[in-house]
């Protein structure tokens, strides 16, 4: 698999930047939906890329009567991006948990051989062996519980022809949890966001591929684990996240008491946009721009827990020509 990530982070950019969006659910900031629309800054640099690396994986596989799978579509929009430019022979069903953002894609992005509907990915509402590529961008593995993980695994591999593929993509623990705070117990209160359960260093993460399913069965014939990043927007994601893990945990006094409020009343949807206003805030003091960021992808096939923001994983499931 060849693609030109910058090359094509750009057109994405092109693209967004001409996009009118109607208004998303209310759901969407909760779910960690509406990112283009929301936080382009954050999305840019860390949703875009793995679409497009599985895209470049789909486009060598597209063909007519192929079918692919993404669990966690949230609003849509890029699930249709890699629809248009990756995929347009194949059939593409999109999933989300979330009922109100399956119906938003449905209504806001129709296109010939593309659908959305609400499911969860522990429990795949389709036949064995119905997928030739399922991939999956922030939504599965570090939502779950390391049980939960394993299961969900062992669900894809089921609806996965032989010798199809999974592509998914997850924060690396080093460079997302760890900067925040540290958590080695994976306490829920500790987490700096509220969908978070289990975030992974590239040895567990190996590790988690490695353990056999219920039924002692190991879901994927072969794994490989790559990385992404975005050296120009990483300064302003560890500046934000020191700056929110010192209020939550280090202040005290009226700051404090600020914080345990809003922690405790504000409703998740809040607390996003606070997140990304902080990400937009600080690229501005750095006069970074969205081309800039789009110019900063990154892809390291080979990678140490130091290089990757995040990691790509892509498995293969036996069988096959």
């Amino acid at each position: 698999m060849t693609t030109d990530l910058i090359s094509e982070m750009e057109k994405y950019l092109r693209d967004l930047q001409r996009t009118r969006f109607a208004r998303p659910p209310r759901e969407a900031l909760a779910a960690a939906a509406g990112g283009e629309i929301y936080g382009p800054e954050m999305h840019l640099a860390f949703n875009v890329a793995p679409y497009i690396i599985a895209g470049g994986y789909a486009r060598a596989a597209d063909r007519a009567g192929a079918r692919v799978l993404e669990i966690g579509s949230g609003t849509g929009y890029d699930t249709a991006y890699l629809k248009h430019h990756f995929l347009r022979r194949a059939e593409v069903t999109g999933i989300d948990r979330v009922p109100a953002l399956a119906g938003y894609a449905a209504a806001h992005h129709p296109r010939p051989g593309l659908r959305f509907l609400s499911a969860d990915g522990l429990f795949l509402p389709f036949r064995e062996a119905s997928f030739e590529m399922v991939f999956s961008v922030f939504s599965i593995v570090h939502t779950m519980e390391k049980t939960g993980a394993r299961n969900c695994l062992c669900e894809i591999s089921r609806v996965l022809k032989p010798g199809g593929r999974l592509i998914f993509s997850t924060p690396n623990r080093a460079l997302s949890q760890d900067l925040y705070h540290r958590n080695p117990r994976d306490l829920p209160r500790l987490f700096f966001c509220h969908l978070l359960r289990t975030e992974y260093y590239l040895k567990d993460l190996e590790k988690l591929f490695r353990s056999p399913g219920p039924n002692g069965e190991k879901p994927f014939a072969s794994v490989s684990i790559e990385g992404i990043s975005n050296p120009t927007l990483r300064p302003v994601w560890k500046e934000v996240l020191d700056d929110l893990g010192s209020s939550r945990f280090g202040a005290t006094g009226r700051e404090s008491l600020l914080a345990a409020v809003a922690r405790g009343v504000l409703p998740q949807g809040f607390k996003a946009r606070y997140f990304f206003r902080k990400i937009r805030q600080s690229c501005r003091r750095r006069k970074i721009t969205l081309r800039d960021i789009a110019r900063g992808g990154r892809h390291y096939p080979d990678l140490s827990d130091e290089t990757a923001d995040h990691f790509i994983v892509i498995a293969r499931k036996a069988g096959g020509g």
